[in-house]
């Protein structure tokens, strides 16, 4: 019954009865009984060789890769083959500066995908923004976070001195730097200038030049008398020393040269001082 049917060439029983030559997303033709695929539709491609064209392009028309997450030329592959933009119209680049060298990568990022500047590790950017660079540096910490040829900018006390706050010669002086935290700055008190030994608000003043009790007042109490005093026992021992032993004549004779002879009192042999050493 069935040799009225043509089944070399009928789509609808091609190479037996009831055998419809059909593709999917395909035109097909029946051929020598054999189903052939002759295209695909529009916006579909046979990338299984499976009959029928199963992958749908997500782009039309077609054009070439580009970095966006999208298979352009409807391969089947995305974001292959492409050509890296020049990096230096895209990101920060100063010369001298942790960015100096930076480059470009294409990358996904909370579902955006783009071409991404790929700074080194310590500069501060966001890394879901293609050019997502600190506009200044959060971290204190002696390195260029933000590429602008200046360290640590953002904090212009550093290196300053600074002190604990206490008076007179009990302050204890340091200069400002780094807080731990690289968060701001503190006072690095290990660094001189140190609290005067002894100094206090027990001490006592002495006329020396030096708020010793820490009132912020210096050598209170002290007066000319105390002042010629104080200037005499600051001076360093005066010690005149001769290279043999002389005899006090001679030892007269020779302060006499020096018209000192009524200032100076024999110490001990070869040595004199000041009389109110």
């Amino acid at each position: 019954m069935d040799e009225t049917f043509d089944f070399t060439n009928n789509p609808r029983h091609c190479g037996g009865c009831d055998q419809v030559c059909q593709g999917e997303n395909a035109e097909t033709a029946c051929e020598d009984s054999t189903c052939v695929i002759k295209g695909c539709f529009p916006g579909f491609v046979d990338l299984d060789q499976a009959p029928g064209c199963e992958y749908q392009c997500p782009a039309s028309p077609l054009k070439d890769e580009e970095c966006n997450g999208i298979d352009d030329d409807c391969d089947g592959r995305t974001d292959e083959g492409l050509t890296t933009p020049n990096a230096a119209a895209r990101c920060r680049h100063l010369a001298g500066t942790p960015c100096a060298n930076v480059t470009l990568e294409c990358a996904t990022r909370e579902g955006l995908t783009t071409w991404f500047c790929k700074y080194p590790s310590g500069v501060q950017y966001d890394p879901v923004v293609p050019d997502g660079i600190f506009p200044e540096e959060t971290l204190c910490d002696g390195f260029d976070n933000d590429c602008d040829g200046q360290v640590d900018d953002a904090w212009p006390e550093l290196g300053n001195t600074c002190d604990d706050g206490k008076l007179g010669a009990c302050a204890d002086g340091g200069k400002m730097v780094c807080a731990p935290d690289k968060t701001g700055t503190t006072c690095d008190l290990s660094l001189a200038p140190d609290p005067v030994p002894g100094a206090g608000a027990a001490a006592n003043e002495l006329c020396n030049g030096i708020d010793d009790n820490c009132n912020m007042t210096m050598d209170e109490g002290c007066g000319p008398a105390n002042d010629l005093c104080s200037s005499a026992r600051n001076l360093a021992s005066l010690i005149v020393s001769e290279d043999a032993e002389f005899s006090d004549a001679a030892a007269t004779r020779r302060l006499s040269l020096h018209g000192a002879s009524g200032d100076l009192k024999p110490h001990r042999r070869g040595l004199f001082r000041l009389p109110f050493s």
